[in-house]
């Protein structure tokens, strides 16, 4: 994921070089995350189907999963390579988009955990 000091650079030359910007808010991100690897969970309390013996088998990712934040970054990765973009080598989550020759359109992914959050309303 991008890096705090690689944020703080971007908004300077958005900001300096009056660019336009655009930020996006994912509140579901780790829900859209395929699993690679099988993983089964006990059932939710209130939900018992097929008795207390039986596992649910997820087959896309959860939050609290350890696999979730891989999961989705894999997708979003695949999405965005799709769209011609692509990840700079010293930095996973800053993608890069040339037009011509020029860099022309920048995509960051930052993680921000949701109790740190409050500090982008203000």
């Amino acid at each position: 994921m991008g890096k705090c000091a690689t944020l703080r650079a971007l908004l300077a030359v958005v900001a300096e070089q009056n660019l336009e910007l655009h930020q996006l808010d994912t509140k579901t991100a780790f829900l859209n995350g395929v699993l690679e690897e099988e993983v089964f969970t006990e059932q939710p309390p209130g939900y018992q189907l097929g008795g207390e013996n039986v596992a649910c088998h997820l087959r896309q990712s959860l939050y609290g999963l350890r696999q979730a934040p891989r999961a989705w970054y894999v997708c979003l990765c695949s999405v965005l390579e799709q769209m011609g973009f692509k990840p700079l080598v010293d930095n996973q989550g800053l993608f890069v988009k040339d037009e011509n020759g020029e860099k022309r359109c920048t995509w960051m992914i930052y993680l921000l955990p949701t109790s740190q959050s409050a500090w982008l309303r203000a």
